[in-house]
């Protein structure tokens, strides 16, 4: 009898044992499978990030001759260029950038982005659509003084730099969700106002949030404020 009981004891010691490491082995591969799927958006991510960057830089020259008229005479190079540039740079990235597309396809991994995935296409098509719109020409060598002043001034790059603030702010949430995921880490992600563009965060629920400027989570800057009336 006492043999009985210790057989049934190491069995079941073993089975224990067994089943723990089973369970140890399936959240280890679970956890190394979301970490991997956040490492291969984020870096998504940066690419997209840096093609904004691309923008904003034609953007500079842009204001610069928008904000003072004088200097479209003082070019170096013939209007077209610089129209060939822009749409140059549009054609690196499309209508479904590849962040989005990773984002779709590891939404079982990341449930909680499929809200915001679908806010931040919808500004990147709003976006793309405008400058392409802009700086659509039948026959570039026909832009003139004119029809290139034209052109810059449909280009709105207010999308490009809330788009900007969105995405690096998703960079935050992939990380917070995922050290939420794997270690049970809880942080809540405040949206600093630094522009007045809507800002995406992490609350205490770890929900993803879109905030707009004035609300609890995404309170007004007054000398923002002023900063910007002043512009």
């Amino acid at each position: 009898m006492e043999t009985i009981i210790a057989v049934t004891i190491a069995v079941f010691g073993w089975l224990t044992n067994h089943f723990l490491t089973l369970r140890a082995q399936r959240k280890s591969f679970m956890d190394h499978l979301i970490n991997n799927a956040r490492i291969e958006i984020c870096n998504g991510i940066r690419d997209y990030i840096d093609w904004l960057n691309k923008l904003v830089q034609h953007n500079a020259t842009i204001s610069l001759i928008i904000d003072f008229p004088g200097q479209i005479d003082k070019l170096e190079k013939p209007y077209k260029f610089y129209i060939i540039e822009i749409r140059k740079t549009l054609k690196e990235v499309f209508l479904d950038p590849r962040f989005i597309t990773l984002l779709s396809e590891y939404e079982t991994l990341f449930p909680e982005t499929k809200q915001i995935n679908s806010y931040i296409h919808r500004k990147h098509i709003a976006l793309y659509i405008n400058i392409e719109s802009a700086i659509m020409f039948e026959n570039e060598n026909e832009i003139d003084k004119n029809n290139f002043l034209k052109a810059i001034k449909k280009l709105d790059f207010n999308l490009v730099g809330a788009q900007q603030a969105a995405v690096r702010d998703l960079l935050i949430v992939l990380q917070n969700l995922t050290l939420g995921k794997i270690k049970k880490y809880k942080k809540e992600f405040s949206a600093y106002p630094m522009t007045k563009h809507p800002r995406i965060l992490l609350d205490k629920n770890r929900n993803i949030k879109i905030v707009q400027y004035g609300e609890k989570d995404y309170p007004i800057n007054a000398e923002l404020d002023k900063l910007l009336e002043n512009k």
